[in-house]
């Protein structure tokens, strides 16, 4: 009997590495020849049939192990049949009976061996039968949802400033709602929905009051009395004593507030949008020394040179002896010169808008504080129960029904005012954080369309209006600027010849149409700048002093200078600009420096009347 097991080990083990071998080889060869059809035809197994040499080896062990299950199942199925039949036809052979018994009995027992091995492997894990190599999971076309696709970036500086500070104030609405959701969520919370913890006092404890049942019992109470004291002894503590309440508790389904979950929500959704309004703090500072390096390392450059080439004009000014070249000259300085003033102006709005950065990461800084302690104080609603609310009971300890637990009562358990604190510290720091985030998207809008800041230093001067500017004419008049505010006749002619020109119709002053874009003349921000040519003394103004826009140094008919916005169309409107007499006619940035069309800083087209003294 042991060689014959010992046989059937050596058959068992022999199969087995027979299949790895196959396996192996026809991994093997799949690497060799991915697609080479398969010279014998496999029957499908369980919806899986081999049909080519690069079918998976995970494919083919579990293609093995199905019909492992199907050949032992036809197996088990014919030697229990062949057993059935040696059982009919043994009759009066006994020992031929029992071997037959003994083999239906082992094939019955092999059957649920293979059927429990089975349900055993997969009620441990469903992967011990799924056989799989180990991969790279494929990256879906579309994993993420387009309502959820985060926006690109801006990628100018300027951008990413006035997106920070979009943000800014999105996240400080957040959190705002956020708190006084919270806020209302826990003045929901009450005594009433908690329960009383009722336990049987004796009365030589003493008992918190309350409750319905006797402090003592008297003798007749008694089983039959003893006689003597035993008789007037009172009774045991489980049935003589009072039924008392020790406190209230908290417990599923039992809290003090019934909306513990949306609390606990908006929890973590204030710790959530703190942590976010952090980052943008640290973003800001980020930006704030972004800018300063562009003040440092490029402006003060620029103005530097600016100074060195107005210097030398003036010297080789001075060396001049004829009036024609003295003008010319002079022309060249006022053009150098306006353009420092340009960078001056972008100078000064960077740097304010500098400090308002910083200013905002301060203003952020101060919501974490007021924040994190919003977020921990809801947690104390539950801890409070036991101090604050006040438990009952009913029934009596000797009672039928028993000592039961009555409503529980004293209010609100929260500390509603100190939430109250946190969430109005929240509001008056978003507020503040709000007024910046606005402030520094108007200092970017003023630098994208070229317009001056005035620095805190200087906002009360700049700001304050004297008796003359509250009279536009009369400044005008100092100035011998047109009242009110114009084209001059010469740019009206000039707007007309580049319409022809380009055979496409003017929009409106201030107004805009597809080919031109917007056109400006006179300045829209600040009339009584039209007034001054562009001198600071009634406000902060748009464009240099004495611009073209202004008239010039001299003129005195009105604006002597055209703005159109759709530069992508500024070379066709320049070569018409020329054609009709213009002085010159350019693309500029939004610093007003001289850039091509197709540059990505072009943000409009600046044309002078040929009557302009400046350029």
């Amino acid at each position: 009997m042991a060689k014959k097991e010992k046989k059937y080990r050596r058959y068992v083990l022999g199969f087995f590495f027979l299949m790895v071998l196959v396996s192996l080889w026809h991994l093997n060869h799949g690497v060799i020849a991915q697609e080479k059809q398969l010279e014998v035809v496999y029957p499908e197994i369980k919806g899986i049939k081999p049909e080519s040499v690069s079918f998976d080896i995970a494919e083919y062990a579990k293609y093995i192990f199905n019909a492992v299950i199907v050949i032992s199942g036809f197996i088990a199925f014919g030697a229990l049949i062949w057993a059935g039949i040696d059982y009919f036809l043994s009759a009066g052979k006994p020992e031929k009976i029992k071997e037959a018994k003994k083999r239906i009995k082992s094939v019955l027992l092999g059957i649920l061996i293979l059927l429990f091995s089975y349900l055993i492997l997969i009620t441990i894990d469903p992967q011990l039968v799924i056989f799989q190599l180990p991969g790279i999971r494929p990256i879906p076309e579309n994993p993420v949802s387009e309502e959820i696709v985060p926006e690109q970036a801006p990628v100018s500086l300027l951008e990413r400033i006035r997106d920070l500070a979009e943000k800014v104030k999105q996240g400080a609405d957040l959190i705002n709602n956020t708190a006084q959701q919270l806020k209302s969520l826990t003045d929901n919370c009450d005594c009433g929905t908690t329960q009383s913890m009722c336990i049987c006092q004796s009365s030589s404890e003493g008992g918190m009051g309350g409750g319905g049942g006797e402090s003592t019992c008297n003798s007749s109470g008694g089983d039959g009395g003893t006689g003597g004291n035993e008789s007037e002894s009172s009774y045991s503590l489980d049935y003589c004593g009072s039924c008392e309440a020790l406190y209230c508790y908290s417990a599923a389904p039992n809290q003090p507030c019934p909306d513990d979950k949306k609390i606990k929500e908006n929890q973590q959704k204030v710790v959530g949008l703190r942590d976010l309004i952090l980052y943008y703090k640290n973003k800001s500072l980020g930006e704030a020394q972004e800018l300063n390096d562009d003040i440092q390392k490029v402006i003060n450059k620029k103005i530097k040179w600016y100074n060195d080439e107005i210097s030398v004009e003036n010297q080789y000014l001075n060396k001049l002896k004829e009036e024609a070249q003295k003008e010319w000259e002079k022309k060249i300085i006022d053009a150098l010169t306006e353009d420092k003033e340009k960078l001056e102006k972008e100078k000064n709005c960077k740097e304010e808008l500098r400090k308002k950065l910083i200013e905002l990461a301060n203003a952020a800084e101060k919501i974490n504080n007021p924040a994190t302690k919003l977020a921990a104080l809801p947690d104390q609603c539950p801890a409070n129960v036991k101090e604050k609310c006040s438990g009952s009971c009913e029934g009596g300890c000797h009672d039928t029904l028993g000592c039961k637990p009555d409503d529980c009562s004293g209010g609100n358990p929260c500390p509603t005012d100190e939430i109250q604190t946190q969430v109005n510290n929240i509001n008056s720091t978003i507020s503040e954080n709000k007024k910046i985030a606005d402030e520094i998207i108007q200092i970017v809008e003023k630098l994208k369309n070229g317009g001056a800041c005035v620095s805190a230093g200087t906002t009360t001067q700049a700001t304050t209006t004297t008796a003359t500017c509250q009279n536009p004419q009369e400044v005008a008049q100092q100035n011998n600027e047109p009242y009110p505010r114009k084209r001059a006749t010469s740019s009206e002619t000039l707007l007309s010849c580049i319409s022809k020109g380009t055979n496409q119709p003017l929009p409106s002053e201030g107004g805009s149409n597809q080919f031109y874009g917007s056109l400006y003349t006179y300045e829209q921000t600040n009339e009584l700048c039209n007034y001054t040519r562009g001198k600071t003394t009634c406000g902060s103004c748009a464009h240099a002093v004495n611009s073209c826009h202004y008239g010039g140094a001299t003129g005195s008919d009105g604006a002597l200078a055209i703005d159109f916005g759709n530069e992508k169309n500024g070379n066709v409107i320049i070569q018409s600009a020329l054609n009709c007499g213009a002085k010159s006619a350019r693309c500029e940035n939004a610093s007003g420096a001289t850039v091509a069309c197709s540059d990505s800083s072009a943000n409009h087209i600046h044309i002078s009347d040929r009557n302009c003294d400046r350029n």
